[in-house]
């Protein structure tokens, strides 16, 4: 089996090549072949699956294996508005040692930032230095007062 595979992946190098930017690890074959670009498919076992549903295989998967409940997040595209399709994190085949959150409806991705007060991931879309929890209100946002 494991000559198959090899051998296959093999004969595959020139296509994931061309798309290193949009392959992730497939959840059915757990091989670095799935093709996240205008929908998504495997090229090294042909599974053909659902955006939506990919998202949130890969949720759990991050979940699950990656790094644990509270690193994982999940929400709307910042970009396309897909409801909870913004995922991380998501590491790709052009840089698995680096963490992505990634939309697997229109493939708007943003690089990981930490917080820098609760140091949690967060997506780092311009220049914000803290998550949307730890965020402070806005200054033209007037601060509830306790009492009369």
């Amino acid at each position: 089996m494991g000559k198959f595979v090899t051998t296959r992946m093999n004969d595959l190098k020139g296509e994931i090549a061309e798309v290193a930017d949009h392959i992730v690890q497939c959840p059915d074959c757990d091989q670095w072949a799935a093709i996240v670009l205008h929908g998504s498919r495997c090229a090294f076992c042909h599974q053909v699956h659902d955006p939506a549903a990919f998202a949130a295989s890969w949720y759990q998967r991050a979940r699950e294996e990656i790094q644990g409940e509270d690193w994982t997040y999940q929400n709307d595209c910042p970009d396309c508005g897909a409801e909870r399709a913004f995922i991380g994190p998501v590491f790709f085949e052009s840089a698995r040692d680096q963490p992505r959150f990634a939309c697997f409806h229109c493939q708007f991705t943003a690089a990981t930032a930490l917080c820098t007060r609760c140091a949690r991931p967060f997506p780092a879309i311009g220049s914000r230095r803290e998550c949307g929890t730890c965020m402070p209100p806005s200054p033209a946002v007037p601060t509830p007062r306790s009492g009369p």
